[in-house]
């Protein structure tokens, strides 16, 4: 069976923060960092399986990928999450099934005019129907199509590729027996995406101003 899994959406730039991403000090190689807002309030093992998974994708392309799991619940700790990481940014939600998008897409990021964009949702109903389907687990799922609509924010846009982690379709022994290389990126890239990040510039914008982006998404 051959599934289509993951799909890029385009949107006026207007509606988007353009991706950030920064060498923190003390990194040795550029650093993303990415906010996890658990919004289908799945299982912490879950989410730390898919977390290290996708950390291991960007590993090998020379990435680092921190993460930082956010409160859901609106209120200081919320507020303290999107504050603490200042500029550099990527915001990863998972959400439980989508209402408009077809039945065989997993995941979706938001991509502007410029094809940069900060923004990347997952759908768990989806992930844990395959899970159920599969010998891979629920996190290993989430990891690879974590890595995969990161990845469209850190590639822009025309980003799938007929091998590796850009794939469009997947066949479902991908996610629990892959073939050497299935999971990668390839070296032309891993230097795309340093390129970008060395290019893109370091804008601050308040925790108001990053929900008023993600409301204007969820509207499109």
């Amino acid at each position: 069976m051959v599934f289509q899994l993951l799909r890029t959406w385009a949107l006026l730039s207007c509606f988007v923060t353009p991706m950030l991403a920064e060498s923190l000090p003390g990194a040795a190689h550029p650093q993303i960092v990415v906010s996890v807002f658990n919004d289908a309030g799945v299982g912490q093992a879950t989410i730390l399986e898919g977390e290290r998974i996708a950390a291991e994708i960007y590993a090998q392309a020379g990435l680092e990928a921190a993460w930082n799991n956010c409160s859901t619940e609106p209120g200081p700790a919320a507020e303290e999450c999107l504050q603490r990481l200042g500029p550099g940014r990527i915001f990863l939600h998972i959400e439980h099934q989508p209402r408009t998008l077809d039945p065989d897409v997993y995941g979706v990021a938001f991509l502007g005019d410029g094809g940069t964009g900060a923004y990347c949702d997952l759908f768990y109903d989806r992930i844990e129907e395959l899970h159920r389907q599969s010998a891979a687990s629920a996190g290993k799922i989430l990891g690879l199509v974590a890595a995969h609509e990161i990845g469209h924010l850190l590639l822009g846009t025309n980003a799938h590729s007929s091998v590796g982690i850009m794939r469009p379709q997947w066949q479902s022994q991908d996610f629990w027996h892959p073939q050497l290389g299935a999971t990668s990126f390839s070296p032309q890239q891993a230097q795309k995406i340093s390129a970008r990040l060395a290019q893109m510039p370091s804008v601050e914008e308040s925790p108001a101003e990053e929900r008023s982006h993600r409301r204007s998404a969820d509207q499109w």
